[in-house]
């Protein structure tokens, strides 16, 4: 039973939350209730710390492990799911949809947060990962998918991220993705991504100045990335994709020492340019102004993600995920918008 992103907004989209289908789907309890559940104390620790972050004062990682680290077989996740399909007008780009998941939660107190912007009135919840799967899975639709498991740092929750990435590869032809700030990888992640098939780790890079990257990410070094970068490049099996971010006080000659530095790490890593923003005008801005030069800058060191340049049409949407009494999982369509290339 394949579920659709269909209708207007606030229509439904049911997910199969009953029996079992393409092996085993269950958790490690046998039952599926609660699964969207976060308790109130839980959420009011985990808000406190967060809250606290990005209020810029220190906070404690305790109450955080405790929540992202216990085996008890539930993510916590943002119940906000995007859904995009493209029209490409290349047959290079090896995906016609992708479906975005964003974790909750990261080690870093990064300035401009992307996902911290998108879901800022948006609290997180708790969903166990054979359930988050099998609903995934039952969105297949028959075409080619790339799912990205994303969010602030989702190797806070690695062994639980392993097993979601298990179950798609296993349930599915579903390419799949892993971003993340790198701090958190080491070789036993490294060997276990290998096991389950992981696909593609994609690994934010800031900036070469670690002064800088210190004062953007309230205190840490940029170093534990760039080692991250050495190990995937030796050891995993799939893709590597970097994204470099364009700030407002990165000027071309520091991007380019950027890809010289890269270069010397791996040339054969995937390029991906993002623009962060705080607001409708940055984005339009860095679309406008900056992201077609520093492409062209990127692309004399490496391969560029093509995905954008080559899609004719773009149909986004936007769902909250939601769990009904009947313990299935509903996407409530929220917002839906189109991009057709001129």
């Amino acid at each position: 039973m394949n579920a659709r992103p269909t209708g207007e907004s606030g229509e439904k989209m049911k997910g199969d939350g009953e029996g079992e289908s393409g092996g085993t789907r269950k958790s490690n309890s046998g039952k599926l209730n609660n699964d969207i559940k976060m308790t109130r104390r839980e959420f009011i620790k985990a808000s406190a710390a967060f809250g606290a972050a990005a209020a810029g004062f220190p906070y404690n990682l305790t109450d955080i492990t405790n929540l992202f680290l216990k085996e008890d077989g539930e993510l916590v996740i943002y119940p906000v799911i995007c859904i995009d399909e493209h029209e490409f007008e290349s047959a290079e780009i090896p995906f016609e949809r992708i479906i975005n998941i964003e974790l909750f939660g990261c080690n870093w107190n990064c300035k401009h947060c992307f996902t911290k912007y998108l879901n800022k009135d948006t609290p997180p919840v708790k969903i166990s990962v054979d359930k988050l799967g099998k609903f995934l899975l039952n969105l297949d639709n028959g075409k080619a998918t790339l799912v990205v498991i994303d969010g602030e740092e989702p190797l806070l929750q690695r062994v639980k991220v392993l097993r979601l990435i298990n179950l798609l590869k296993t349930g599915s032809d579903y390419i799949v993705m892993l971003g993340t700030n790198g701090s958190l990888i080491n070789g036993d992640f490294i060997e276990r991504a290998n096991d389950v098939g992981l696909d593609r780790i994609m690994i934010n890079f800031f900036h070469l100045d670690d002064n800088w990257h210190k004062k953007f990410t309230d205190g840490y070094s940029n170093q534990n990335t760039i080692n991250a970068l050495k190990l995937v490049s030796k050891r995993f099996e799939g893709e590597v994709m970097v994204a470099l971010y364009l700030f407002s006080s990165l000027n071309i000659a520091s991007f380019e020492n950027i890809c010289r530095f890269l270069r010397g790490i791996n040339p054969n890593f995937l390029i991906k340019v993002l623009c962060p923003f705080q607001n409708k005008y940055e984005f339009q801005n860095c679309i406008k102004r900056r992201r077609y030069e520093f492409e062209e800058i990127a692309s004399r060191y490496f391969h560029i993600d093509q995905t954008l340049r080559f899609s004719k049409r773009i149909k986004s949407k936007r769902f909250l995920l939601r769990k009904e009494r009947s313990d299935r999982i509903n996407l409530i369509k929220i917002r839906e918008w189109e991009w057709t290339r001129r």
